[in-house]
């Protein structure tokens, strides 16, 4: 399925309707209940720390218009000081989309554009997979991490 019908299509996560919403269900399991990710695995806890990252972003998106990450500062739009290392976090990941642009440009609208939330979920997709992709090559050494997300 093209990523555009799957927005068009309500397969998203925000509606838990995701063709990945099994992985980030279980990733999910991973990111503790306050504060930043912290796992013995370093790779693992970069990967699920900018997996959290989005997640914080995607609901503020969703769930707020983005109005907690993006703020007008004297005419223009940035993104707000908390927010600022989620995005750069995610950035490292997603390096050939500008997440900050993305952000910027779906929470100073009045509208939401179906072009832009196809982009959020691109970025969001790619942050699952390769959150996936390090938790799955990190479990086939370590059976204790399986046994935590079961």
């Amino acid at each position: 399925m093209k990523l555009r019908n799957q927005v068009k299509e309500n397969r998203t996560f925000w509606a838990g309707t995701s063709p990945m919403q099994d992985k980030y269900d279980t990733l999910w399991r991973l990111v503790p209940s306050q504060g930043e990710v912290i796992l013995e695995n370093k790779e693992l806890e970069k990967a699920v720390e900018a997996f959290r990252n989005i997640t914080r972003i995607y609901y503020d998106v969703y769930n707020n218009g983005g109005c907690n990450v993006a703020e007008n500062r004297w005419e223009e739009w940035a993104i707000a000081p908390y927010y600022q290392p989620f995005i750069n976090n995610v950035q490292e990941i997603v390096k050939d989309v500008d997440v900050r642009d993305t952000v910027i440009e779906l929470c100073c609208r009045n509208y939401m554009s179906q072009k832009m939330l196809e982009r959020l979920e691109q970025i969001a997709n790619r942050i699952v997979r390769n959150a996936w992709d390090v938790f799955v090559e990190t479990s086939i050494n370590n059976q204790v991490l399986t046994e935590k997300v079961a």
